[in-house]
């Protein structure tokens, strides 16, 4: 029984893929470059990236002693 299932399941999910409206990748791409553009100025690493902000900031952390027993430390982007 539950083979029937899993194939109905099947069949429901191919006929939802069959009707999704289809465009080409390259109309996509241009669609995606135009947004990625008109936002660029609300994208906080695009405008730190042209003023030369850097808004992350990386902290040296102690972490304490590892398998070996060795002092170990680590780099955190906060």
């Amino acid at each position: 029984m539950s083979n029937v299932g899993n194939k109905q399941k099947l069949i429901e999910q191919l006929r939802a893929e069959a009707n999704f409206e289809r465009i080409k990748v390259s109309v996509a791409c241009k669609d995606l470059i135009k947004y990625c553009q008109d936002h660029e100025s609300g994208d906080v690493l695009v405008v730190a990236a042209q003023v030369g902000a850097y808004y992350f900031k990386l902290v040296y952390k102690p972490m304490g002693k590892g398998r070996s027993g060795e002092e170990q430390s680590g780099i955190k982007i906060i």
